[in-house]
C-alpha cells in the first residue's frame, strides 16, 4: 500500500466512524421512541395464571348464592378476598383438628374482620365438610335453618370465603357473613 493510498483510506474512514459514534451516542426523538418500543415489548403484561379448582369452587359458589339471593330481591354479596384468610385458617384448623368441625371461636374470627370493612353491625358463618361441588354445597345450606338464614340475611353485605383440603382429601369449607 502506497502513503497515499493510505491517507486517503484513513481520510474516507473519519467521516464514517465520527458518524457511527454520532448515532450510537444520538437521543433524538426517533431512537427514543425506538427504545420505549424496545422498553414496551420487553415489559408486556404476564398472561394472568389458569383458575385453580379452589378459585372456580369459590366463583361457582358466590355467583350461586348470589343468583339466589337476587331471587328473593336482596343485593348481591361483595366478595372481599380481605376476609378469606381468616375463613381459611378456621377451614384448615378444623381439618387438622385443632378446633372441632363447627362454629367454635366464631367470636374471634369477626373480631378479626371487623377492621376490614366499615360499618358492620354483625358476623356470621357457614361450614362444611366434603363437599366438592358448589351447587350442591348451597343446596344442602339451604336445607339448613340455620345457614339457609345466614345466606339469606337482607342485611349482609359483605363475605369471605375459605377452602382447605386435608392430608385425608376431604375439603372444609367456611363462609364469612358481615351485616351492615
Amino acid at each position: 500500500m502506497t502513503k497515499l493510498t493510505f491517507v486517503l483510506t484513513l481520510l474516507l474512514s473519519i467521516p464514517l466512524t465520527f458518524a457511527q459514534s454520532y448515532y450510537d451516542n444520538y437521543t433524538g426523538p426517533s431512537l427514543h421512541i425506538k427504545r420505549i418500543q424496545a422498553k414496551r415489548r420487553r415489559f408486556t403484561t404476564p398472561t394472568p395464571a389458569p383458575e385453580t379448582a379452589e378459585q372456580k369452587f369459590k366463583r361457582e359458589f358466590l355467583a350461586a348464592v348470589n343468583a339466589h339471593r337476587a331471587l328473593l330481591g336482596f343485593s348481591a354479596l361483595t366478595y372481599t378476598v380481605a376476609i378469606d384468610p381468616v375463613a381459611q385458617s378456621h377451614s384448615q384448623n378444623m381439618s387438622s383438628g385443632a378446633v372441632p368441625f363447627g362454629h367454635d371461636g366464631i367470636t374471634t374470627r369477626c373480631q378479626q374482620i371487623y377492621p376490614l370493612v366499615t360499618g358492620e353491625t354483625g358476623c356470621s358463618e357457614n361450614v362444611a365438610a366434603g363437599y366438592e361441588d358448589p351447587q350442591l354445597l348451597l343446596r344442602d345450606f339451604l336445607n339448613s335453618p340455620g345457614h339457609r338464614a345466614n345466606i339469606e340475611r337482607q342485611n349482609a353485605k359483605y363475605t369471605g370465603l375459605g377452602l382447605y383440603r386435608s392430608t385425608a382429601g376431604m375439603q372444609y369449607f367456611t363462609q364469612l357473613f358481615i351485616q351492615n
